[in-house]
């Protein structure tokens, strides 16, 4: 399910994510936000996950709900990228993914929940992004498609949180 990007494909694929997005990795304040970008996004806090204000419904509820966003903009058997910051990349399916594979995967618990490093997960194309930020507490959700589909399987923390995600026809 996960297979490891080949260093130079992993290497490639980071060299593009620099460009594309500034990325500028730092632990410190003044210097975020570590990516910019034109592309329609939206960013949240996710302190109340990552400082265990929440329980295990929650966090499950976010990443079960992270899984379907990401199903819901592959087709069957589409691989995406999973980055993690100074670390091994990989490829895996959305649709084989399961919140189990987020708890004790290889010890370094690569999840849509950053703890520790960034956790980037990305469509091929680098239309779709998901950027987790683990010093900023904070999910950047990048692409049309991503955030559309994100509004329709949005987890119970930010429904209960009363947030209400853009909408891209309200963006200029």
């Amino acid at each position: 399910m996960w297979k490891a990007i080949p260093e130079i494909e992993c290497k490639q694929v980071w060299d593009k994510f620099y460009k594309d997005f500034d990325f500028k990795p730092s632990i410190y304040k003044k210097d975020w936000p570590s990516i910019r970008t034109e592309k329609h996004n939206y960013k949240f806090s996710i302190s109340n996950l990552l400082n265990n204000r929440s329980n295990e419904l929650t966090s499950n509820d976010f990443l079960q709900k992270a899984i379907d966003t990401f199903i819901e903009i592959t087709t069957v058997n589409e691989e995406i990228y999973v980055l993690d910051w100074v670390h091994e990349c990989y490829n895996v399916i959305p649709s084989q993914l399961k919140i189990d594979n987020f708890k004790n995967f290889n010890n370094s618990c690569i999840s849509f929940i950053p703890n520790g490093d960034y956790y980037i997960f990305l469509t091929k194309d680098l239309s779709n992004i998901w950027f987790g930020h683990p010093w900023e507490e904070t999910v950047t959700i990048i692409g049309t498609e991503l955030i559309n589909a994100f509004n329709r399987n949005k987890p119970l923390f930010l429904i209960n949180q009363n947030i209400k995600l853009p909408t891209t026809k309200n963006w200029h």
